[in-house]
């Protein structure tokens, strides 16, 4: 679950696994799961599609509060898109079982 100040929680069942403060966030902004990759790509105020690795978040969040964990909070990957996208998707291909 996204709040409206940045702030990512990520549930199992009803028990609120851990949370994290999102740098550079903005609203409204979509977000996305890649599953094949276990990331989560968000759009941030730097016109920038960034993907955080799911993993990296959780350890981050365990070692430290929420505060510190957004100043040590780095992407895998980031692209600089120019404009605010309407949508996140993704999409995979089933005839050549790519993604």
């Amino acid at each position: 679950m996204l709040s409206v100040d940045g702030l990512l929680q990520f549930f199992e069942g009803l028990s609120m696994q851990f949370s994290i403060q999102m740098p550079d966030f903005i609203i409204p902004g979509p977000i996305a799961y890649l599953p094949i990759l276990e990331q989560i790509v968000i759009y941030n105020k730097g016109y920038e599609i960034e993907a955080y690795q799911f993993k990296s978040m959780m350890n981050i969040c365990t070692k430290a509060d929420v505060s510190e964990a957004e100043s040590r909070l780095y992407p895998e990957w980031s692209f600089v898109l120019g404009e605010m996208p309407l949508d996140i998707k993704y999409i995979r291909n089933s005839n050549t079982m790519q993604y």
